[in-house]
Protein backbone atom coordinates (compact mmCIF):
# COMPACT_ATOMS: atom_id res chain seq x y z
CA UNK A 1 0.00 0.00 0.00
CA UNK A 2 1.41 3.39 -1.28
CA UNK A 3 1.27 6.41 1.54
CA UNK A 4 0.78 9.69 0.19
CA UNK A 5 1.85 12.39 2.07
CA UNK A 6 0.24 15.68 1.81
CA UNK A 7 1.90 18.82 3.47
CA UNK A 8 -0.94 21.13 4.04
CA UNK A 9 0.94 24.03 5.04
CA UNK A 10 2.50 24.49 1.40
CA UNK A 11 -1.21 23.95 -0.15
CA UNK A 12 -2.26 26.82 2.25
CA UNK A 13 0.35 28.41 1.80
CA UNK A 14 0.50 28.36 -1.91
CA UNK A 15 -3.33 29.79 -1.88
CA UNK A 16 -3.05 32.30 0.67
CA UNK A 17 -0.29 34.01 -1.66
CA UNK A 18 -2.43 33.55 -4.78
CA UNK A 19 -5.21 35.19 -2.85
CA UNK A 20 -3.22 38.11 -1.57
CA UNK A 21 -1.70 38.83 -5.07
CA UNK A 22 -5.39 38.71 -6.60
CA UNK A 23 -6.13 41.07 -3.71
CA UNK A 24 -3.03 43.63 -4.10
CA UNK A 25 -4.10 43.74 -7.57
CA UNK A 26 -7.54 44.96 -7.06
CA UNK A 27 -6.37 47.34 -4.13
CA UNK A 28 -3.70 48.59 -6.20
CA UNK A 29 -5.69 49.15 -9.47
CA UNK A 30 -5.26 52.93 -10.81
CA UNK A 31 -8.04 54.68 -11.39
CA UNK A 32 -8.63 55.55 -14.98
CA UNK A 33 -9.43 59.40 -15.77
CA UNK A 34 -12.09 60.36 -17.73
CA UNK A 35 -11.57 61.76 -20.78
CA UNK A 36 -11.75 65.64 -20.86
CA UNK A 37 -15.22 65.08 -23.74
CA UNK A 38 -16.42 62.44 -20.69
CA UNK A 39 -16.12 65.08 -17.73
CA UNK A 40 -16.94 67.91 -19.52
CA UNK A 41 -20.81 66.19 -20.64
CA UNK A 42 -20.96 65.79 -17.14
CA UNK A 43 -24.01 67.78 -15.95
CA UNK A 44 -22.13 70.99 -14.36
CA UNK A 45 -23.97 73.97 -12.86
CA UNK A 46 -22.61 77.29 -13.52
CA UNK A 47 -23.30 78.21 -9.82
CA UNK A 48 -22.72 76.29 -6.68
CA UNK A 49 -25.59 73.48 -6.41
CA UNK A 50 -27.43 73.14 -3.30
CA UNK A 51 -27.31 69.33 -2.30
CA UNK A 52 -26.47 67.29 1.24
CA UNK A 53 -23.14 66.64 2.31
CA UNK A 54 -23.36 63.12 2.59
CA UNK A 55 -19.49 62.51 3.44
CA UNK A 56 -17.17 64.93 4.38
CA UNK A 57 -12.84 64.66 5.14
CA UNK A 58 -10.64 67.36 6.92
CA UNK A 59 -7.93 68.77 5.10
CA UNK A 60 -4.92 70.68 6.25
CA UNK A 61 -5.02 74.39 6.41
CA UNK A 62 -8.86 74.50 7.69
CA UNK A 63 -10.52 73.37 4.42
CA UNK A 64 -12.54 70.38 3.16
CA UNK A 65 -13.72 68.13 0.42
CA UNK A 66 -17.24 66.85 0.78
CA UNK A 67 -19.29 64.50 -1.20
CA UNK A 68 -22.36 66.31 -1.93
CA UNK A 69 -25.59 64.69 -3.39
CA UNK A 70 -28.47 66.85 -4.86
CA UNK A 71 -30.76 67.40 -7.73
CA UNK A 72 -29.81 68.55 -11.07
CA UNK A 73 -32.04 68.87 -14.12
CA UNK A 74 -34.64 67.02 -11.72
CA UNK A 75 -32.37 63.99 -11.43
CA UNK A 76 -30.68 62.66 -8.22
CA UNK A 77 -26.02 63.48 -8.95
CA UNK A 78 -23.26 63.71 -6.71
CA UNK A 79 -20.53 66.22 -7.19
CA UNK A 80 -17.31 66.90 -4.77
CA UNK A 81 -16.76 70.22 -3.22
CA UNK A 82 -13.80 71.50 -1.74
CA UNK A 83 -14.07 74.61 0.58
CA UNK A 84 -12.63 76.87 3.22
CA UNK A 85 -9.55 78.58 3.43
CA UNK A 86 -9.25 77.14 -0.56
CA UNK A 87 -6.03 78.13 -2.72
CA UNK A 88 -4.80 78.03 -6.31
CA UNK A 89 -2.66 75.09 -5.28
CA UNK A 90 -5.87 72.61 -4.15
CA UNK A 91 -6.54 70.10 -6.70
CA UNK A 92 -9.59 67.76 -6.26
CA UNK A 93 -11.91 65.67 -7.71
CA UNK A 94 -14.86 62.99 -8.45
CA UNK A 95 -14.32 59.27 -8.35
CA UNK A 96 -16.93 57.15 -9.61
CA UNK A 97 -17.20 53.13 -9.86
CA UNK A 98 -19.12 51.34 -11.53
CA UNK A 99 -17.82 47.79 -10.04
CA UNK A 100 -18.96 48.75 -5.99
CA UNK A 101 -15.77 50.70 -5.24
CA UNK A 102 -12.97 48.17 -6.90
CA UNK A 103 -11.56 50.07 -9.33
CA UNK A 104 -13.04 53.89 -10.27
CA UNK A 105 -12.99 56.58 -13.42
CA UNK A 106 -11.68 59.71 -12.32
CA UNK A 107 -12.97 63.37 -13.08
CA UNK A 108 -10.35 65.66 -12.56
CA UNK A 109 -8.01 66.32 -10.94
CA UNK A 110 -9.61 70.29 -11.42
CA UNK A 111 -7.60 73.43 -9.12
CA UNK A 112 -9.61 76.01 -7.51
CA UNK A 113 -9.00 79.26 -9.52
CA UNK A 114 -9.03 81.84 -6.40
CA UNK A 115 -8.97 81.95 -2.63
CA UNK A 116 -11.28 80.84 -0.37
CA UNK A 117 -14.29 80.11 -2.19
CA UNK A 118 -16.27 76.49 -2.74
CA UNK A 119 -15.42 74.96 -6.17
CA UNK A 120 -16.86 72.06 -6.88
CA UNK A 121 -16.65 68.91 -10.05
CA UNK A 122 -18.93 68.11 -12.48
CA UNK A 123 -21.58 65.93 -11.09
CA UNK A 124 -22.44 62.92 -12.12
CA UNK A 125 -26.04 61.15 -11.78
CA UNK A 126 -27.06 58.50 -9.59
CA UNK A 127 -29.24 55.27 -10.52
CA UNK A 128 -30.64 52.28 -9.02
CA UNK A 129 -27.69 50.18 -9.94
CA UNK A 130 -25.84 48.91 -6.16
CA UNK A 131 -22.31 48.83 -7.98
CA UNK A 132 -22.52 52.64 -8.91
CA UNK A 133 -20.34 54.47 -6.24
CA UNK A 134 -18.97 58.07 -5.81
CA UNK A 135 -16.35 59.17 -3.65
CA UNK A 136 -14.65 63.37 -3.15
CA UNK A 137 -10.98 63.44 -3.42
CA UNK A 138 -8.41 66.09 -2.85
CA UNK A 139 -4.72 67.28 -2.21
CA UNK A 140 -4.48 70.57 -0.27
CA UNK A 141 -1.47 72.92 -1.28
CA UNK A 142 1.90 71.67 -0.40
CA UNK A 143 1.13 68.48 0.59
CA UNK A 144 1.76 64.96 -0.96
CA UNK A 145 -1.09 62.55 -0.13
CA UNK A 146 -4.52 62.51 -1.50
CA UNK A 147 -7.80 62.71 0.76
CA UNK A 148 -10.96 60.62 -0.12
CA UNK A 149 -14.27 60.48 1.41
CA UNK A 150 -16.00 56.97 1.88
CA UNK A 151 -17.66 55.29 -1.08
CA UNK A 152 -21.23 56.14 -0.83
Amino acid sequence: MKHIRITRGASVLAALSLGLTSLASVATAPAASATPAECASWPRPSSLPHGTVIREEALEGDKSIKLVVGQINGRQAGWAVIGGWTGMHDFFWLDVSTTGGNGNMQCGPFSSSGPNEPWWTPAHYASSDPNLRFRACARAAWTDYDVCTSWW
